[in-house]
């Protein structure tokens, strides 16, 4: 692909791909043809198939996304940098003003990156997933958080905690700080009675610079979007797009549904700080 993605300041850009779906032996070989020699490494430790599957086709996603934005540089060609608390970026020698940031999470069947201009951080997680919520909640959650969620009632608590748990692992990441920014220093607060909140245990100053996005994809996965921007005022453009590597992409704008059928969700709220979209169905 030769013309160059358009990426405006203000967009922040989710590249959605179902992983599951991919099983054509000639792409996969040519995902990992693009793997670095360490990637390739990595991809052998993984004792199940499924998982050397995913990490196969979330690294070549990463590596032509970012090509589309920079058609100059192969896939295979990219290489990555990172911080002291192990968050992801592109070397400098490749991006020396470092305009180009991206994230990635991935759960059973689906691989999620995010990218912008700005700072971001991106989790999804399955509703199918077992697990205890709760306990969970009460080692990670802050005091308002875990209150809420013993508030919520048991048909929508597994639901409400892996929203609560997205926003802040997606928050966390936006930051690059790891847990040295404890997760029980933050709260999200998104039931009716309180108006759906971000509130900072001590304050912070950058408060108001932040914005988040929660919603559900294919009525089984919960995605959190979280970013900074330099000025309060400002407002991001989330735009979704479904990809497979090297073989088509498809803006979802149109398929993003509100309150329609098949499914019925909250409507979409904004408030100071925190936005949320949608449900999005991938058809």
């Amino acid at each position: 692909m030769d013309r160059e993605w358009p990426l405006p300041p203000g967009d922040i850009q989710l590249w959605v791909c179902r992983d599951e779906l991919i099983v054509a032996a000639d792409l996969l070989a040519e995902y990992a043809a693009v793997l670095s020699d360490s990637e390739r490494q990595r991809m052998a430790q993984f004792h199940f198939a499924r998982h050397r599957h995913q990490y196969l086709v979330t690294r070549a996603l990463v590596r032509h996304v970012l090509s589309m934005y920079r058609p100059g540089i192969p896939p295979q060609h990219w290489c990555f940098a990172y911080n002291d608390h192990g968050k992801p970026c592109i070397d400098p020698v490749l991006d020396p003003s470092q305009s180009l940031h991206f994230n990635v999470s991935h759960t059973d069947g689906l691989i999620v990156m995010a990218v912008s201009r700005q700072a971001i951080g991106i989790d999804v997680e399955d509703l199918q997933r077992q697990g205890d919520g709760v306990s969970v909640a009460d080692t990670f959650f802050a005091a308002a958080e875990r209150h809420d969620l013993q508030q919520c009632g048991a048909a929508h608590r597994a639901q409400r905690f892996f929203e609560i748990w997205t926003l802040k692992e997606a928050y966390i990441k936006a930051r690059g700080e790891g847990l040295a920014v404890p997760l029980d220093s933050f709260a999200f607060r998104l039931g009716p009675s309180c108006g759906h909140s971000l509130q900072f245990n001590p304050p912070t100053t950058d408060a108001r610079h932040w914005q988040f996005w929660s919603t559900l994809l294919l009525a089984r996965y919960c995605l959190a979007v979280a970013a900074c921007h330099e000025s309060p005022r400002a407002r991001f453009c989330l735009r979704v797009q479904e990809v497979i590597p090297r073989v088509r992409t498809l803006d979802l704008a149109c398929l993003c549904r509100r309150q329609a059928a098949p499914h019925t969700v909250t409507p979409p709220w904004r408030l100071p700080g925190i936005c949320a979209t949608p449900e999005i169905d991938l058809g």
